[in-house]
């Protein structure tokens, strides 16, 4: 982050907030929107990309939050459809890349040649 600034007090949705502008290195600004009060949640953002062709935005007006949501835990409980295969990821197959001796060199698939 290079710099952070507070803007001014806005009201968004009925609601006063208290706007932040954040310039940053990366290419990347952005802007929230905190309510005052009792619930300081955001309420708005706004990212500008600033290194792309027109400075793009995104915008995001944030309401009706729930901060104690009732999920049940079936929600995260993965069913694969029938048929489905697992894979192997690099993090499984990794292990022997971790254990080679460094500056070794691999085979070529099929053996050595």
């Amino acid at each position: 982050m290079v710099s952070a600034d507070y803007v001014k007090t806005t009201t968004i949705t009925e609601v006063p907030c208290d706007h932040l502008a954040v310039r940053t290195a990366k290419g990347v600004d952005f802007q929230v929107w905190v309510a005052q009060g009792s619930e300081p949640l955001p309420r708005r953002i706004v990212i500008t990309y600033k290194e792309e062709a027109g400075q793009p935005q995104f915008w995001a007006d944030l309401s009706n939050w729930n901060l104690a949501p009732e999920v049940s835990d079936a929600l995260f409980t993965f069913t694969p459809p029938a048929g489905a295969e697992r894979i192997e990821f690099l993090a499984e197959v990794g292990s022997a890349a971790v254990t080679a001796t460094p500056g070794a060199t691999t085979s070529q698939k099929g053996g050595e040649k």
